[in-house]
């Protein structure tokens, strides 16, 4: 993201400024204690202040980047729950809308339709069996508010919507000529029409009504299906507005037109939006105030991609960077939050490098302060008062050392917890999408059934007593052709009033022809006397779906005389297994090792995206996500398999009247895992683990004392005599020696010169640090020349007095020979031993404990 860009974005971010003011306060302070050192220990403060001056470049290069990822971190967040929203918007319309083509050119091959066009002098009573027809067909399909058929003159011969003034007019529409001209099978129009010529825009589907399903035949009439799109805009967008949500969702034509929005007081109809298209958001001006705006095509749905939409969203500039998701973190397991906060390099490698540079700043700084604190009082460079100096100008450095640490520990963990609720936010978006597109495809499987059940030729057949091998041919040629184009499924059959199949639409299924029904679903459906109800079977494993498991949707077939008299009935064969895996599928989030999955309310697998989960399996997860309400969502980060995953959640809550109107129950749990890392218990219990604090040593006046230089290995405190340090130096520029003995770490040039590292933690037999760049050098001089210990941290350097030295005395002074001193020091929660080392001994020992090794 360009600079200017971000500087913009800062100016709305009220807890970004905050860190980037307090941050150049801390720099400001740096140079005053440059200063103030120069002025007052110019001869001793020369020893630190180059390697101060090193510390502080840093911090200002580390600064800029962590406010430049802050920006870039909420401005990423901002843009992927905008993307979701106007993704969403736009596709959920298509997937509907694709359903409709569908619809339109099979209720054209409706054989009442096609015989009351066929009749030049149809009777009152012909045109109120046909919109009788009509109007079942929309109490099933109610996602439309008018039906129109016309003859192939374009005259309207009936409609449904008394209020709609087209009785007896001829349709002069230009639309129709794509139909007439190009011959085309049907037409998806959006728009003014004379169809509805009330309304300022109108969504249509109009298909060509054939003589027979023969494709050649004669076009006698044409069919137009009038889509409720203001109805199903204002219910997609009451799905994903939330309360105090000052974003607005827009659908746009392909010429940028506005032509649905969720707040028309705000952008109205047919305004015209300058689409942005690029990956990332943009600052926008309209009517005077500053929005971010993000536009979305269409993915398309089985290669239908409607009439070329986009989704849009747009938020208010100066209301748009309003922290939030606390509720949300809050939630979150603190031990599991810090785990996953240290798996950072798995999910964010920019967050991970800052964090590992504001770790090396801070060990830098204290490094610049031990230095000075083992400085000799009787150093030759310096006065005593300079020496006084000193200390007073090093504990001014610690003190901003510390507010130092705070601040970049604040303000990464802010940067993480962006990241994480963006997350979180985006997979209980995804599981939103999920059971809404489950919700919506199951709602016509639904209507299907219905429908179809009412099909003239199934009731007339089944009322008859005996149903002849002519009566069977003629349902399989209807039921063939309906799948033909409805290919969810992978069978229809019809079956009498005692459960025997009759008649399937798959070839390869014909050994079910004879076959008796006995399942409770079946008995169910067959107790059905009215033409809007229909029955589910439980989702298990069935023979008519090779033993695995899917839904059968039935509805039951009633006499062509008397409607409440029930022949039999209809199944339709759900295509679960490849059905529910696409929905999934198509939105999971394409972030390797993710997964989703559909459950029931006891947590069995109903769909998985991950081979390692098998439908009818139990799947293990926090009661919290079974019990959630209808429509209710959640997330949440848990582990998993020794995973950190990014859990979101969603119930299904229905889609217009299907499970909304006590008709079928059946709660379905959408969850979709983003990986986060590997759980690492062993690390998250240490770095939990803190080094207890030294309390101030007391001393009485004249009491002689010694200074013991303080380094941490493995979480415990070790000490060495002051006078024998020369300096402490960064692990970085070690270079490895092949071939050296084993407790040699490397080596490393001090001042000209190329000294031995040797690990302490090797001879300590304590296991290696596994970030070592973050580990401390400090270089000794001993009776055999200058060496370095590598060490996990400096602590501090403190004055003992000699008469809290105790000698090392019986096997400790024989196993661990290279232990001078020991120290029994009070800390804040009681008394802690600390070994104080010899740096001569401890190369002898290195080197002896070698040789055994080899002997060994």
């Amino acid at each position: 993201m360009e600079k200017q860009k971000l500087e913009e974005f800062i100016n709305y971010m009220s807890y970004v400024d905050k860190y980037e003011k307090q941050l150049t306060n801390l720099n400001d302070a740096w140079e005053q204690i440059k200063i103030l050192g120069e002025i007052t220990c110019p001869n001793l403060a020369k020893t630190i202040l180059p390697s101060m001056t090193v510390t502080q470049k840093g911090f200002q290069e580390l600064k800029e980047k962590l406010i430049e990822n802050l920006v870039m971190e909420s401005v990423n967040k901002l843009s992927l729950e905008m993307a979701s929203k106007a993704q969403f918007v736009v596709d959920i319309v298509i997937r509907n809308l694709f359903e409709r083509t569908a619809d339109v050119g099979f209720l054209a091959t409706d054989d009442d339709i096609r015989k009351f066009l066929k009749n030049e002098n149809p009777t009152e009573e012909d045109k109120i069996f046909i919109i009788d027809r009509l109007t079942e067909y929309v109490k099933k399909y109610t996602v439309y508010e008018e039906i129109v058929v016309l003859d192939k003159d374009l005259n309207v011969k009936v409609h449904l919507d008394e209020n709609n003034p087209i009785d007896h007019k001829k349709i002069q529409d230009k639309d129709f000529e794509e139909l007439i001209v190009k011959s085309k099978d049907y037409v998806e129009t959006f728009g003014k029409s004379q169809i509805q010529p009330d309304k300022d825009q109108s969504l249509l589907y109009t298909c060509k009504i054939i003589a027979s399903n023969d494709p050649g035949d004669e076009c006698i009439g044409y069919l137009c299906l009038c889509f409720r799109f203001e109805d199903e805009m204002e219910g997609i967008f009451k799905r994903i507005k939330k309360p105090n949500d000052p974003s607005v969702m827009l659908i746009l034509d392909s010429k940028g037109k506005v032509i649905g929005s969720s707040d028309e007081v705000y952008v109205p109809l047919s305004t015209k939006i300058n689409m942005n298209l690029e990956d990332e958001v943009q600052i926008i001006y309209f009517r005077g105030v500053e929005y971010l705006g993000r536009t979305t095509k269409t993915k398309g749905y089985q290669g239908y991609f409607g009439l070329g939409w986009h989704g849009h969203v747009m938020m208010p500039l100066a209301s748009s960077f309003k922290q939030n998701g606390t509720a949300t973190m809050d939630r979150i397991d603190k031990n599991v939050l810090q785990g996953v906060m240290d798996q950072s390099s798995s999910f964010s490698s920019g967050l991970f490098e800052i964090a590992k540079r504001a770790s090396s700043i801070n060990m830098s700084l204290r490094r610049v302060v031990w230095n000075g604190q083992v400085m000799s009082e009787d150093n030759e460079e310096g006065s005593q008062s300079e020496y006084v100096s000193l200390k007073s100008l090093l504990g001014q450095i610690s003190k901003i050392g510390l507010k130092t640490s705070n601040l970049f520990e604040e303000s990464i963990k802010n940067l993480y917890e962006t990241v994480i609720s963006s997350t979180l936010s985006d997979v209980q978006f995804i599981a939103s999408l999920a059971t809404d597109i489950m919700d919506r495809n199951l709602y016509e499987r639904s209507n299907d059934c219905r429908w179809w059940a009412l099909t003239s030729d199934f009731r007339r057949i089944l009322s008859k007593d005996t149903v002849t091998d002519r009566d069977r041919e003629v349902i399989t040629n209807i039921l063939e052709y309906i799948n033909s184009l409805y290919t969810v499924y992978t069978n229809l059959f019809v079956y009498t009033k005692n459960g025997e199949i009759i008649a399937v639409s798959n070839p390869s299924e014909k050994e079910l022809i004879g076959q008796k029904l006995d399942q409770e679903w079946v008995k169910h459906t067959l107790s059905l006397h009215h033409s809007q109800q229909y029955s589910v079977s439980k989702f298990e494993k069935t023979g008519l779906y090779e033993n695995k498991h899917t839904y059968i949707y039935g509805a039951s077939i009633t006499d062509i005389e008397n409607h409440k008299q029930v022949v039999g009935g209809i199944g339709i064969v759900f295509d679960s297994e490849p059905q529910f895996h696409e929905m999934l599928e198509d939105s999971l989030p394409n972030r390797e090792g993710s997964f989703a999955l559909f459950l029931d309310r006891k947590g069995f697998v109903i769909s998985s995206t991950s081979e390692k989960y098998q439908v009818g399996e139990k799947f293990p997860i926090p009661h919290e996500f079974l019990s959630m309400s209808n429509g209710e969502g959640m997330s949440n980060i848990i582990v998993h398999e020794d995973v950190y995953y990014a859990v979101g959640g969603m119930t299904s809550s229905g889609y217009r009247e299907y499970k909304n109107t006590n008709d079928y129950n059946n709660d379905v749990i959408a969850l979709t895992f983003v990986r986060f890392g590997e759980e690492n218990t062993k690390k998250r219990k240490q770095n939990g683990k803190k080094l207890i604090p030294v309390e101030k040593i007391r001393k009485i006046s004249g009491e002689k004392s010694v200074e013991i230089a303080t380094f941490v290995i493995q979480q415990k405190r070790y000490g060495i005599y002051a006078d024998a340090v020369l300096e402490a130096i960064s692990y970085e520029g070690i270079a490895e020696m092949p071939g050296a003995k084993e407790y040699i770490e490397g080596s490393v040039v001090f001042h000209g010169g190329v000294i031995q590292v040797i690990d302490l933690r090797h001879v300590f037999d304590l296991k290696a640090k596994g970030e070592k760049e973050l580990n401390q050098i400090i270089v000794v001089s001993g009776q055999k020349g200058k060496f370095g210990f590598l060490v996990d941290d400096l602590d501090d350097v403190i004055e003992v007095p000699q008469t809290m030295l105790e000698e090392v005395s019986g096997y400790i002074a024989e196993d661990c020979g290279y232990v001078k001193k020991i120290v029994d020091l009070e800390t804040t929660e009681g008394h802690s031993l600390m070994l104080v080392i010899d740096p001569d001994k401890v190369l002898e020992f290195a080197i002896e404990k070698d040789r055994h090794a080899v002997l060994a």
